[in-house]
């Protein structure tokens, strides 16, 4: 609609006026952090929630991505369970 430029880590936000002017203009600067758990979950959605469908789409196995959610502070959006026994199968 604006014409913003397509920068992952910018998001814009525009409030328009009943008569479409802009009220608005607003943009936010993402941390890397922030952009990367966003393409995990973007891509946990994109496969239903599948751990190991979601690993193949990333190109990686399911222990490291599960090994990412953790860091990523995402762990706790996982099956309950699913985590130990990862660190489990990984001693």
């Amino acid at each position: 609609m604006y014409g913003f430029p397509t920068i992952p880590r910018i998001r814009w936000k525009a409030l328009q006026c009943p008569g479409g002017r802009t009220a608005l203009l607003q943009t936010l600067r993402l941390s890397p952090a922030q952009v990367r758990r966003g393409r995990l979950l973007r891509t946990l959605e994109e496969y239903e929630w599948s751990a190991g469908s979601a690993a193949r789409g990333l190109h990686t196995s399911e222990p490291d991505l599960l090994d990412r959610l953790r860091r990523a502070g995402l762990g706790a959006l996982l099956a309950p369970g699913l985590l130990g026994r990862h660190r489990r199968a990984r001693l």
